[in-house]
């Protein structure tokens, strides 16, 4: 299969419902079974059909949304003045993910010099480079997380289902829902030290006591699976998760990493725009959030992941392939990232949790690449794809892995894909029901409905 499929595929593990990855056989019926700033104006998301009314009994639960990678938009102030006169000439601080389409398919200076990250070798984390300073749009409102506005058009909706709903029920943006975009680039380490964990905990606890002390409600998509169970296991303790954590919602999680993560790396990614996968794939090398989603060994055991001619590469290959690929700097970082997600699962969350996912999707398993050896010197493309079961982007075994956070209820949809379950009526009506049972105070049948 050619690059175009990989650059979209490649985009969803990662990009969230910005494109769900075209599938190679149509999708099966619908679902299934249950078990228990100086930017322009945003472009309006597309409207959905209000869900039925929702009965809440008391105070309801704040929500934070946190979207997966790509899916976060980005602002840069830029700090190069050549850059900025060309970049940005008439606003102090711009969109640069994603407001003009020109940005990623005419010249590529300014995306490329924004997304560039650089290394920094006394704290051993990739963090933004001398020419811009690149920070999430909106962090508490919603624009930055309901889509990518190109070109005053909506283009990819992400959150924008679930805040019309949320609306529809009577929740107010940024009282009650909240949105929590991050750099999708960079790793755990890399977040922490910016101060979006604490910034994230800090928005929390004001939202708990603005409502009536109701403790919060997170939900995550992909890669913001990742980003929330990280920080609940490792940026807070189990008191304070009691006291302002009722219920986390993992969508579509990305739990033992995905088959092609690291084609990224290879080839680089179009993000499901008509452009050439190559345009990023500079930048793409320098980001360390890609290794977070390396496949972890004790999850995928031998399965060959990617290969070239000369050698196939497991799950426990993945650090020998970014040595491969000449990506040293990488390679450095690669034990202790990873180290970050491998046993992220294994720690209790000590909060009701959620797993909710679509399956019986073909999802690429397997890339075999024409070529001697991997080096790193150029970006490929044309990889040969084997496709095993998933929703499209990730694969089965990694969404299967939200179990082992000993969740109350577990959701399979087929036939709904990765983006899919974001916005599908039948998943809202789920997660509308279940959040009526955390409010302050809670609907005691509401509660032994959903957990009895």
């Amino acid at each position: 299969m050619g690059n175009c499929f990989l650059a979209s595929l490649v985009l969803f593990s990662f990009l969230d419902p910005l494109l769900s990855a075209p599938a190679p056989a149509p999708a099966a019926p619908r679902p299934a079974t249950s078990s228990q700033q100086s930017s322009p104006p945003r472009a309006p998301a597309p409207t959905v059909a209000p869900a039925p009314p929702t009965t809440f009994l008391g105070t309801r639960p704040p929500v934070f949304l946190l979207p997966g990678s790509g899916a976060s938009t980005l602002d840069s102030t830029w700090t190069n003045s050549t850059l900025k006169a060309a970049c940005s000439p008439t606003a102090a601080t711009s969109t640069i993910w994603l407001q003009d389409i020109n940005t990623l398919t005419g010249d590529p200076t300014c995306i490329q010099a924004a997304l560039l990250l650089t290394f920094n070798s006394t704290t051993s984390l990739w963090q933004n480079n001398s020419n811009a300073q690149i920070t999430p749009h909106d962090y508490g409102g919603v624009t930055g997380v309901v889509g990518i506005p190109v070109d005053n058009v909506f283009l990819h909706p992400i959150w924008s289902a679930m805040v019309q709903q949320l609306q529809s029920q009577g929740y107010t943006i940024g009282s009650n829902l909240f949105g929590a975009p991050y750099d999708w680039r960079v790793s755990f380490y890399t977040l922490q030290q910016i101060g979006y964990f604490a910034r994230l905990k800090n928005s929390i606890e004001a939202a708990v006591k603005a409502n009536n002390n109701t403790r919060a409600v997170i939900c995550g998509h992909s890669l913001g699976t990742l980003v929330s169970t990280y920080f609940l296991t490792s940026a807070t303790t189990a008191a304070w998760r009691e006291e302002y954590v009722a219920a986390y919602f993992s969508y579509s999680g990305l739990y033992a990493g995905a088959s092609v993560a690291f084609t990224q790396f290879i080839e680089g990614n179009s993000y499901g725009f008509a452009v050439s996968p190559s345009r990023l794939w500079a930048a793409a090398r320098t980001w360390g959030s890609l290794v977070q989603r390396s496949p972890v060994p004790h999850v995928w055991g031998n399965q060959v992941l990617i290969s070239s001619r000369a050698k196939k590469y497991t799950a426990s290959d993945m650090r020998q392939l970014l040595y491969d690929l000449n990506l040293t700097q990488q390679v450095s970082t690669y034990d202790r990232i990873y180290s970050s997600v491998a046993n992220l699962t294994m720690n209790p969350l000590n909060v009701d949790t959620y797993c909710i996912m679509g399956n019986s999707i073909q999802t690429a398993v397997n890339l075999a690449y024409d070529v001697p050896t991997f080096n790193g010197s150029v970006p490929l493309s044309g990889a040969n794809v084997t496709y095993g079961g998933g929703d499209g982007v990730i694969n089965q075994i990694s969404l299967d892995e939200c179990l082992s956070l000993d969740p109350v209820a577990v959701y399979n949809f087929t036939g709904i894909d990765h983006g899919g379950v974001l916005g599908d009526p039948m998943v809202m009506k789920i997660f509308l029901k279940a959040l009526s049972t955390y409010t302050n105070p809670p609907s005691p049948s509401a509660t032994s409905n959903m957990h009895g």
